[in-house]
């Protein structure tokens, strides 16, 4: 099965304002740690974006949400497995596609905009907790991992723990 997160914001009047899809290219796979992603690509999945739209506005949901969902290709339906009220580590990977989700919140509650529109981040990039060489040896083969190892080419890997301000000695 495939996996996918999808990472949404849902405004103070439950309407969907921003929605994510990663695909994920690698799993954790270690005892504690297992069903942890370890690598993300931001994808566009209309049907499952809408589906996941369509479930959030009928629940009235506001904030920010985290959705686990996994793809079985013998049925043809995506399945759900948890729907957490906040970002996980692995929403991350919406930095790669060079979009802040925490921007969402303060655009509807601080600023007050609302809009009849639903954002998507409209960049590329991966992002891994592993190191390039883990995520590079383990992805399986096929498609995504093609698309993966291209976007590594072109825009290296986004990680949380890579931050430069981090390397002052100071700090």
């Amino acid at each position: 099965a495939t996996s996918f997160v999808i990472n949404a914001y849902s405004g103070t009047d439950g309407k969907v304002r921003f929605m994510s899809v990663g695909q994920v290219v690698l799993e954790e796979y270690s005892p504690s740690m297992l069903g942890n992603y370890a690598g993300i690509i931001p994808v566009r999945k209309p049907d499952l974006e809408n589906d996941v739209r369509e479930f959030l506005e009928g629940i009235g949901y506001i904030g920010i949400s985290n959705v686990d969902v996994k793809y079985d290709a013998d049925t043809g339906r995506y399945c759900f497995f948890e729907i957490n009220p906040r970002h996980g580590r692995s929403s991350y990977y919406i930095r790669a596609a060079g979009y802040n989700l925490m921007t969402e919140p303060v655009i509807d509650a601080v600023e007050g905009v609302v809009s009849d529109s639903i954002r998507y981040p409209e960049g590329e990039g991966i992002w891994a907790s592993v190191p390039k060489g883990t995520l590079l040896k383990y992805m399986p083969k096929g498609e995504i991992r093609e698309r993966a190892v291209a976007l590594i080419k072109k825009y290296g890997i986004t990680r949380v723990q890579d931050n430069p301000r981090d390397n002052d000695l100071l700090r």
